[in-house]
């Protein structure tokens, strides 16, 4: 994390004095493989965080890290879309989830992310279970989290529906588990509903 935020604190600046003509060659289709790097650290991170600063609160509209070229009223603005006209439905993304959802919903969807995320790791870590299994999921859980730094790792299904899968497979365990033990004691319920 601190050797991407450094790296954009090189690209950024050089972003801004050539993004037209960087956007240009990545909205014609330049086949990204041969300078991978290169272009995430002068076209794609930079890009998503240009989104962000130019609409903070609510970003740039989903969608809009490849709505190629951008255009905004204002430089700075909280609540602004990109407004070029075009909408390139395809797979192009900001190689950083978290820069992604910054610059696509601002910081109200990143909070709300945030919550979402927060919330899936507090059910492994407080749902009984299996300990092989919780230990899988939060290998499973922090590997996403790390890796979405230098790629869109967490809401692409190529990534995710393995840990999903495996969370809701581990959730039905867990609930038939809980019960199989209520229904082992029937009594128990009748008490503690009678306040005893």
């Amino acid at each position: 994390m601190l050797t991407e935020a450094s790296i954009l604190y090189f690209t950024y600046p050089i972003y801004l004095n050539t993004r037209h003509v960087v956007d240009q060659i990545y909205a014609s289709g330049a086949d990204t493989k041969e300078a991978n790097i290169l272009l995430r650290a002068l076209s794609d991170w930079p890009r998503g965080l240009y989104l962000f600063f130019h609409s903070p609160i609510f970003g740039g509209g989903f969608g809009a890290v490849n709505d190629l070229p951008f255009r905004f009223h204002h430089d700075v603005a909280f609540f602004q879309f990109n407004d070029s006209g075009v909408h390139k439905f395809n797979s192009a993304h900001a190689h950083n989830t978290y820069i992604h959802i910054l610059g696509e919903q601002g910081l109200f969807g990143f909070a709300v992310f945030m919550g979402f995320w927060r919330s899936v790791y507090r059910f492994i870590r407080d749902t009984p279970g299996s300990s092989f299994a919780r230990d899988i999921l939060h290998i499973s859980f922090w590997t996403l989290t790390y890796a979405s730094f230098t790629e869109h790792r967490i809401p692409t299904p190529s990534n995710a529906f393995p840990f999903m899968l495996s969370l809701l497979l581990y959730s039905a365990s867990s609930l038939a588990t809980k019960t199989r033990a209520a229904n082992a004691m029937p009594g128990l319920g009748a008490l503690d509903e009678s306040g005893a």
